[in-house]
C-alpha cells in the first residue's frame, strides 16, 4: 500500500469516526432507542452480513438494514435518489506470506489490506425490483419472541459464569470469581433493558482467562473505556441476533460518556474494539447449543 493510499484511508476512517461522534453529540434519542435494528445490516443482493466496525457504523448512521453498491442497485434496475450520499464499508483482506530466517526456518506471517467500498440503503433507492423488495419485507415482518429466545440462550450457553441474582447489587462481572451479579428482572424498567444489561455482563465475561483473555483488570481509563465499548456494542449485537428490541439507556449522560471516550480513540482503536466485540459475540455463538444458526 502506498503512502498516498494510506493517507486516503486514514482520512476516510477519521470521517467515519466523526460521523459517529456527530450522531452521538446530536443527542438524538431515537438513534439510541434502536442503535441496532432487529435485522443485522447486510448486502441484500449477496446476503453478506456486515460485522464488527461496519455493523456498528451502519446502525449508527443509517436507518436501513438492506444495502447494495451503486452497481448492484443499478444492474437490478433500481435508481439511487438524487442527492443521496453513500456509506463507507471497510473490507479487511487477510494476506499471508512465507518468511525464512538465517537458519532456513520457514514461518507463515499475515497482514491485512484494508479496502473501502460504498453502499446505499434501500430507503435511498427508487424502483426497487419486486424480488428484492420481497426480501426486504420478509426481514421487516419477522416476529420476535425475546423472552423465550433469551432464556434459551442463557440456559444453553456452555461458558456461562455463575449467575447470582441479588437485588442489593448493581449488575457486574467479577473476573476473579467468574460470577455475574444481576438484580432480578422485576427491578428493571423493561424486560428488554434487563436482557441488554445481562448481555453486557456476559460479553465482559468472554474476556476472562481461558476464553478470549482480554485485559479486564486494567486501571487505565482508555483500556477500560475500550472494554466498555466492547461490552456495550456486543450486548446490542447479541440482542439483535436474539430478536430483542434495544432501547435508549441512561439518557444524555450515557451518550456524553460514550462521546468523550470515542473522541480519544483513533479509528484503528475503534475498529479494533468493534472487532473484539464481534469476536466475543462469535465466541458466544460457537459455545451455545440449539439457539443460533451456525
Amino acid at each position: 500500500m502506498t503512502t498516498k493510499q494510506k493517507n486516503f484511508l486514514q482520512d476516510k476512517f477519521e470521517t467515519m469516526k466523526n460521523k459517529i461522534i456527530d450522531k452521538l453529540e446530536s443527542g438524538n434519542k431515537i438513534l439510541w432507542q434502536m442503535p441496532y435494528n432487529l435485522e443485522k445490516p447486510k448486502n441484500i443482493f449477496s446476503g453478506h452480513l456486515y460485522t464488527g466496525f461496519n455493523e456498528i457504523y451502519l446502525k449508527f448512521i443509517s436507518k436501513d438494514f438492506a444495502f447494495g453498491t451503486f452497481k448492484q442497485w443499478s444492474e437490478a434496475g433500481a435508481k439511487i435518489r438524487k442527492g443521496e450520499k453513500s456509506f463507507e464499508i471497510v473490507y479487511a483482506e487477510n494476506k499471508t506470506y512465507k518468511e525464512v530466517d538465517k537458519a532456513g526456518k520457514e514461518t507463515i506471517k499475515s497482514f491485512y489490506i484494508l479496502k473501502l467500498y460504498y453502499v446505499f440503503g434501500a430507503s435511498q433507492v427508487e424502483n426497487i425490483p419486486a424480488n428484492i423488495q420481497a426480501k426486504i419485507d420478509e426481514s421487516k415482518n419477522k416476529k420476535n419472541s425475546p423472552n423465550q429466545t433469551a432464556e434459551n440462550f442463557i440456559s444453553n450457553y456452555r461458558q456461562m459464569p455463575v449467575i447470582e441474582f441479588n437485588n442489593s447489587k448493581i449488575p457486574s462481572y467479577a473476573i476473579q470469581l467468574d460470577v455475574i451479579s444481576m438484580p432480578e428482572i422485576k427491578n428493571f424498567k423493561s424486560t428488554n433493558e434487563y436482557y441488554l444489561t445481562f448481555f453486557h455482563e456476559i460479553i465482559h465475561s468472554t474476556g476472562a482467562k481461558g476464553r478470549l483473555e482480554r485485559n479486564l483488570q486494567t486501571h487505565n481509563k482508555s483500556d477500560y473505556a475500550i472494554e466498555e465499548l466492547i461490552a456495550e456494542s456486543g450486548s446490542f449485537a447479541l440482542a439483535g441476533l436474539l430478536n430483542i428490541d434495544t432501547e435508549f439507556k441512561n439518557g444524555v449522560e450515557y451518550i456524553a460518556g460514550w462521546t468523550k471516550a470515542i473522541k480519544d480513540f483513533t479509528i484503528q482503536e475503534l475498529y479494533s474494539a468493534f472487532s473484539k466485540s464481534s469476536k466475543a459475540v462469535q465466541y458466544i455463538i460457537d459455545n451455545t447449543d440449539n439457539v443460533f444458526e451456525k
